[in-house]
């Protein structure tokens, strides 16, 4: 099973496939100054993954310069370039 697994910095953001535990695949692009222009990045690399290789995917592991409200399910207290993430339903 693999993973998609994302780290958003404010700088840059790393996105990478995990499967059965080692670190395969990996790409890095900056951040941009505004959330839109990075999530549309994001979406355009996490959707070519899923179109390289359809089957076998646990999920998606997300890192953000913020809080994640578990119960909620999404991004709370974030600011930066990434505050267009704040209450995103993840």
């Amino acid at each position: 099973m693999k993973t998609i697994c994302v780290d958003m910095g404010g700088t840059r953001t790393k996105v990478a496939i995990v499967e059965d535990g080692k670190v395969g695949e990996s790409v890095v692009f900056p951040s941009a100054p505004d959330f839109a222009t990075t999530r549309a990045e994001l979406a355009r690399r996490i959707h070519a993954y899923l179109e390289a290789s359809p089957e076998n995917w646990r999920g998606l592991g997300l890192s953000t310069p913020g809080l994640v409200d578990e119960a909620a399910g999404c991004v709370t207290q974030i600011v930066g370039s990434h505050a267009g993430l704040a209450n995103f339903d993840l």
